[in-house]
């Protein structure tokens, strides 16, 4: 991957969550709140997002929108990639 950006979901209080090892990421690494990502640095790129919710895949749309080549989705469960 060459970005991945983390939508933890629920529609309350933001949740920023820490992941091991992403000191050792050489890609860039956003969260969809507070606006803090740049969908620019996507362009001919493949961004991974985090979770399924509505707010991942209209950030999977987003990122296609801003030129990405191809969008990974990643999900905890097995279920659809699919908003309420």
């Amino acid at each position: 991957f060459s970005a991945i950006a983390c939508y933890p979901g629920a529609l309350s209080a933001p949740w920023r969550l820490d992941y091991k090892g992403e000191e050792d990421f050489e890609g860039g690494i956003g969260y969809g709140m507070f606006e803090e990502f740049d969908y620019t640095k996507v362009r001919g790129q493949i961004p991974a997002i985090m979770g399924m919710g509505a707010f991942g895949v209209e950030n999977v749309r987003t990122c296609l929108e801003h030129g990405a080549s191809k969008v990974w989705l990643i999900c905890r469960r097995k279920n659809l990639a699919m908003p309420r």
